[in-house]
């Protein structure tokens, strides 16, 4: 509950729901310290159904790093070129770039930065498989660096919607997945403000 605080996550609904999402803040909350302690980097995948406050905390998770000590620039040892030190970017945004023949430049940016959230993937139109590989070409890339990763997709439909290089992607390195299966927040609060109504009546 603590870090739920430092996240302004707010956790309710019923003893299913609040495991997995506790469980999502937990996790959340490993990816904060391991940055703040300097550990090997790895990625930290949030999956599953709409309104789970996946993004928001991968964007809560960006607001802290945003403003703190890490956030600079620094010198990429391999290429010897000054990288950015993160971005968080709307992946079907940036897909749609990718099908206009364009973001390229953007792409292998993201390749090298320090922390990369990818908000969404899976929610772009990708009629021929062009994306796909892109998002493919750009997690191969980001092997050992900091990562967060955010879809509506569970792991399965990855596998089987994307593609299946991506999907074990996600759980190499000792890298984390957490796939949630939750109401959407906003009917969480709709029946957590019905509850008390319900049993006044009753």
């Amino acid at each position: 509950m603590e870090w739920a605080k430092w996240f302004e996550f707010r956790i309710s609904g019923d003893a299913a729901t609040v495991k997995q999402l506790s469980l999502m803040v937990d996790s959340a909350a490993r990816f904060v310290k391991a940055i703040r302690a300097g550990a090997m980097p790895y990625w930290l995948t949030l999956l599953g159904t709409s309104g789970a406050g996946k993004t928001y905390l991968a964007r809560r998770i960006w607001r802290w790093y945003s403003r703190s000590s890490h956030f600079t620039a620094f010198v990429d040892e391999e290429g010897g070129a000054i990288d950015y030190p993160g971005s968080i970017v709307s992946w079907p945004s940036l897909a749609g770039e990718l099908l206009g023949n364009a973001g390229y430049s953007t792409l292998e940016d993201l390749g090298r930065e320090k922390l990369v959230i990818l908000d969404e993937i899976g929610a772009d139109r990708d009629p021929n498989g062009h994306v796909r590989d892109c998002l493919a070409r750009l997690l191969s890339a980001r092997v050992r660096r900091w990562t967060i990763i955010t879809s509506n997709k569970s792991l399965g439909a990855i596998q089987r919607d994307i593609d299946t290089r991506i999907s074990s992607r996600m759980c190499r390195d000792g890298s984390v997945v957490v796939d949630v299966d939750v109401p959407d927040f906003a009917l969480r609060q709709e029946v957590q403000n019905l509850t008390p109504q319900i049993a006044g009546r009753a």
